[in-house]
């Protein structure tokens, strides 16, 4: 159950974590369009309401991860993911650990050859990069769980 809930997490955090770049997205297209005429003009409408859900998710998850370590453990500085209490817990995330590595191996090209379908979408979904870019550890983490499911 634990496990389950850590990579939810992840998975939440990754999804606000786009949501609050795709926000972003407009607002920087503004700015570069407006830096780049004769007489730039300073208007930037950033919406808010991302930033405060994905704050506070990460203060709620941040709480959660904090409170599962225990005291006196650094649940701020290892992945949450990673931990581990006996040699079999050792064995079963290095071997999740290597099936994502090995999936990285095939989720980075695949985001390359995706990318080179941003020009013929790039006006339809102008922020297809940001999509890309964070479906590599999305997946990452999918297989991460899998393995881990797979091996209890």
């Amino acid at each position: 159950m634990k496990l389950i809930s850590n990579a939810f997490i992840s998975i939440v955090m990754l999804t606000l974590l786009g949501w609050v770049l795709i926000s972003l997205y407009g607002p920087f297209t503004s700015l570069a369009k407006s830096l780049s005429q004769e007489a730039p003009s300073f208007s930037i409408n950033i919406p808010l309401q991302p930033f405060l859900v994905f704050i506070l998710a990460g203060a709620i998850s941040a709480w959660h991860f904090t409170r599962q370590a225990g005291k006196g453990k650094k649940a701020a500085i290892l992945p949450h993911s990673l931990n581990e209490s006996d040699e079999r817990n050792q064995q079963i995330t290095a071997k999740a650990c290597r099936n994502a590595y090995i999936a990285m191996w095939y989720a980075c090209p695949i985001a390359a050859i995706l990318m080179l379908l941003y020009p013929f979408i790039d006006k339809t979904i102008p922020y297809y990069p940001i999509i890309i870019i964070l479906l590599i550890p999305l997946t990452l983490t999918i297989i991460y769980l899998k393995t881990i499911k797979k091996e209890y």
